[in-house]
């Protein structure tokens, strides 16, 4: 695939605020609303319910915990006045320690209400800070759009903002359009093979940079939602990968020109039509994804694994397969000018139609190798090749009869 075909489906956009955000700023208002309201609703019954007990305190337990003594009525004179008096006295003491107690119910609520109040005005600094905080992802200046990129980060620490914060990252990388670099504008999306438009290695802006990391080297949506992530028509050349934990990830018609991803996962990934012009993937492991028509023109891939992997019409010209793991590969129709594949593992691979014009094959190892195209080995040199006897006279009897395929 050229660089000229590639053209991404999804348009991009320059600006990211509140209507990228469909729900989620109204959805966290609600929720701050239902708890105003549901402390209201607490404090009302707990204030009524608190009128009620002191009134009983006052006019009704008093007499009913300090009942009159039987002989009371029996009494006359003085003795009557002082058993009466002594009674009212008792009965003023229950009375005040009820009220006492009443009292200590009444502080500890006031407690609860103003904790309540306190948590509901933190939601609510919480959502305010949220909402501003989409609005700086749509700023001009890339300092503030990386300040807002680390906010982010730090809300996600609430279990009930991490999901939306993840998918929010991933719809800047979807979105994030034309930049202003040097004074010119400049499309992320133009043809690049590892450095910029004046020849200086390629760097991924330092927003798109933070937000990748964030979302995959520190596992933000593995955590936070799980699923398989879908990175599909992001363009981020140069971005740094390293080691990152993408199994299963979706990049179809991603552009990742010039990236590092040394040693990372990549792992039963949707890797269609993906660009990795000039990108370092020594070591990666790419078994059994699918890169069916993608472009890794000048790409290193020493020691990667793409045991099982799907590269029918994939673009491999002047790409370096150094001891790179092959086995059961489907390289049909592949493009593998001048590519090196000095000590490859090539068994049980299939390269029929495949286009192997200059490759260096020294110390390749191409046992039962299936479907190889006698024209395709017109100009390969075999001689170091480590190559059973079977596909040796195969490969032979299709020289000698062109037209035919080893298989």
């Amino acid at each position: 695939m050229s660089s000229s075909e590639w053209q991404p489906q999804e348009p991009a956009s320059a600006s990211f605020g509140r209507r990228d955000l469909p729900d989620v700023e109204h959805g966290r208002r609600r929720v701050a609303l239902t708890w105003s309201q549901r402390w209201l609703v607490i404090a009302a019954l707990a204030g009524s319910l608190a009128l009620i007990a002191l009134a009983l305190c006052v006019f009704v337990l008093p007499d009913r915990i300090v009942q009159a003594p039987s002989g009371l009525s029996e009494l006359h004179g003085a003795d009557r006045v002082q058993a009466e008096t002594a009674l009212e006295q008792t009965r003023n003491n229950v009375r005040g320690t009820l009220v006492q107690a009443v009292g200590g119910c009444l502080l500890l609520l006031t407690f609860a209400v103003g904790f309540g109040q306190v948590i509901v005005a933190r939601q609510g600094q919480l959502v305010d800070r949220f909402t501003k905080t989409i609005e700086q992802l749509g700023s001009n200046e890339v300092d503030v759009r990386l300040g807002a990129i680390y906010a982010l980060q730090q809300i996600a620490h609430r279990r009930e903002y991490a999901r939306p914060v993840a998918e929010i990252l991933v719809a800047y990388l979807k979105t994030a359009g034309e930049r202003e670099e040097d004074g010119t504008v400049e499309r992320r999306t133009r043809p690049v093979f590892g450095t910029g438009a004046r020849g200086q290695p390629l760097r991924l802006a330092p927003d798109l940079q933070a937000a990748l990391r964030i979302l995959v080297k520190e596992e933000l949506w593995a955590t936070a939602v799980g699923r398989r992530l879908d990175l599909s028509y992001i363009a981020v050349p140069g971005a740094d990968l390293d080691g990152a934990d993408l199994t299963g990830v979706v990049l179809l018609h991603a552009v990742l020109d010039g990236a590092s991803l040394q040693g990372a996962h990549l792992r039963s990934a949707d890797l269609r039509c993906v660009s990795m012009r000039g990108a370092n993937l020594t070591g990666a492991d790419l078994s059994r994804s699918d890169l069916s028509a993608a472009t890794l023109d000048g790409a290193t891939l020493t020691a990667a694994h793409l045991d099982d992997t799907l590269l029918v019409h994939a673009s491999c010209v002047g790409t370096t397969l150094l001891r790179a793991h092959l086995r059961f590969a489907d390289l049909t129709n592949a493009d593998l000018r001048r590519a090196t594949l000095n000590g490859a593992d090539l068994a049980n691979a299939v390269l029929a139609d495949a286009t192997l014009h200059d490759v260096d094959l020294a110390g390749a190892t191409l046992t039962d190798v299936r479907r190889i195209d006698s024209a395709a080995l017109a100009r390969v040199d075999l001689t170091a090749a480590d190559i059973d006897p079977d596909t040796r006279q195969a490969i032979s009897e299709a020289l000698l009869e062109p037209g035919t395929s080893a298989s």
